[in-house]
């Protein structure tokens, strides 16, 4: 579970974008479910940003590396009227690390671009605190930036062909995919949390709303296992790749006219592999509310209960490479200029009700006993898009 701010975020990938800010990571081991609901089976990550202060403050930091790589955030707070308000932006650059020998480019394999803002205001009212923010961001990456080894023991044993049964340790990693990488990722999150002491104890309850769209194009595996291997355009393209790129074995194009010894790797240089394509999106409502006792008694008890509203969308692609370019989406017709040939395309919704609480108490001083219980129902509607 992924906690930021007090506010537990519904999907995963919340966590793939810069995290500006961060004033304190709490790792907590071992099943949290209890107080976290079903993603937390492993632990949580509890993480704190920075507020605004009383006093205007700010500061900006740039940097610059090697792959190209540039960035920079800037954080600028204090108080606005009866507010606390801080505005925080950041960006960050970088070729990546690895080149395309078949593309000739150094930024079509890990490279990584990324800049987005955060609002952030913190209001007191009713005796106790409101703290909302409003944060928006874009990626915009490579994908997939995988390597073939091949551990074929037997083999290469039986033919005689040690690169057949390679070490990995050993490997030299060469991407030569005909096809640049598209990764992007849109991502807003509004949340709005109050805390009130009301004598009992504190009552703690947010209101959260998340929307992220993600989708991901690049180069398939079908070369090495021939999937394509009858298809016009994958000749054309062996034929060509054979006179002007080498690859490194045990990887060949086999011998002309049959190339019937033909071993292609995955990821290739040629469009044998077709292409892959994922998208994930999901749009999510969130509440929550618990009493907590003061922290500071023997004997400490919470209660609270959960309510969250989820969609997600689901899509993986197969289809032909036609070296006509590529058209980002689920389902491209046999008109298109990359046809889809496998499609898995569904909406998820889900519906999750949950009470939950806990009792802690001190037996001696270092040593805690607490028994923790959350009782959750979860309905969920699956809708199949495939044309």
């Amino acid at each position: 579970a992924l906690v930021i701010d007090g506010v537990l975020q519904t999907n995963p990938a919340a966590l793939n974008q810069e995290l500006a800010g961060v004033t304190q990571i709490e790792i907590l081991k071992g099943p949290q479910g209890a107080l976290y609901g079903r993603n937390a089976v492993a632990g949580a990550m509890i993480l704190t940003t920075r507020k605004p202060g009383d006093e205007f403050e700010g500061d900006v930091t740039v940097g610059a590396g090697s792959d190209g790589l540039i960035k920079g955030n800037f954080f600028v707070g204090g108080p606005v009227g009866p507010a606390k308000v801080a505005l925080t932006g950041f960006y960050r650059d970088t070729d990546g690390q690895w080149n395309n020998r078949r593309l000739g480019c150094d930024d079509c394999v890990d490279r990584l671009e990324e800049f987005g803002g955060q609002l952030r205001a913190l209001f007191d009212v009713g005796g106790g605190s409101l703290d909302f923010k409003a944060r928006v961001s874009q990626v915009d990456a490579g994908a997939i930036n995988f390597n073939a080894v091949t551990s074929l023991a037997e083999a290469a044993a039986f033919l005689n062909f040690p690169a057949l049964n390679s070490d990995p340790n050993e490997h030299n990693f060469d991407y030569i995919n005909n096809v640049a990488p598209q990764n992007e990722q849109d991502t807003i999150n509004l949340s709005l949390k109050g805390d009130w002491d009301v004598g009992l104890g504190t009552l703690t309850a947010y209101v959260a709303y998340n929307d992220q769209e993600n989708f991901f194009l690049t180069d398939g595996t079908s070369a090495a296992f021939g999937l394509y291997a009858l298809n016009g355009v994958c000749q054309a393209s062996i034929a060509t790749q054979a006179n002007t790129f080498p690859l490194q074995p045990p990887f060949n194009y086999g011998t002309p006219p049959a190339r019937a010894d033909i071993f292609l790797p995955p990821y290739s240089n040629t469009t044998c592999d077709g292409y892959q394509y994922q998208q994930r999106d999901q749009q999510d409502l969130s509440f929550e509310v618990r009493l907590a006792s003061p922290g500071d008694q023997a004997v400490r008890w919470i209660a609270g209960a959960y309510y969250g509203d989820i969609e997600r969308r689901v899509v993986v692609s197969q289809g032909a490479d036609l070296a006509r370019g590529f058209t980002a989406t689920a389902f491209v017709p046999r008109s298109g200029l990359n046809p889809t040939d496998l499609l898995y395309d569904d909406t998820f919704n889900s519906t999750v009700l949950a009470g939950f609480g806990q009792l802690a108490v001190d037996v001696t001083d270092g040593v805690e006993v607490a028994l923790a219980v959350r009782y959750a129902r979860e309905e969920r509607e699956v809708e199949n898009n495939v044309p």
